[in-house]
């Protein structure tokens, strides 16, 4: 019986103000990868509505919203929201 060998696929990207650190172990370097893509791109979702360092994110434009007519958050900033609040917690 042949036994595949673990490795090891590391990344790391620019994203939320720091740089961002994923290491995948498998056997398969097409999952792996394929993993690890699929971990930046929930990042880069969630840079994209949580950075302050990026003029264009959501929470940046509800802060200058607010201060001029009040602010509406995506349902993906509300979820995040939620899901903050309740790790927050524990």
């Amino acid at each position: 019986m042949k036994m595949n060998a673990q490795i090891e696929v590391r990344r790391c990207r620019p994203l939320l103000g720091a740089f961002v650190a994923i290491q995948a172990f498998g056997t398969d370097a097409g999952d792996l990868e394929r993993a690890v893509e699929a971990a930046f791109l929930a990042i880069a979702q969630v840079h994209r509505l949580m950075s302050f360092h990026d003029p264009e994110s959501e929470v940046s434009r509800m802060n200058l919203d607010v201060s001029q007519s009040g602010a509406r958050s995506s349902m993906d900033m509300a979820r995040l929201e939620i899901r903050a609040g309740i790790f927050s917690q524990h």
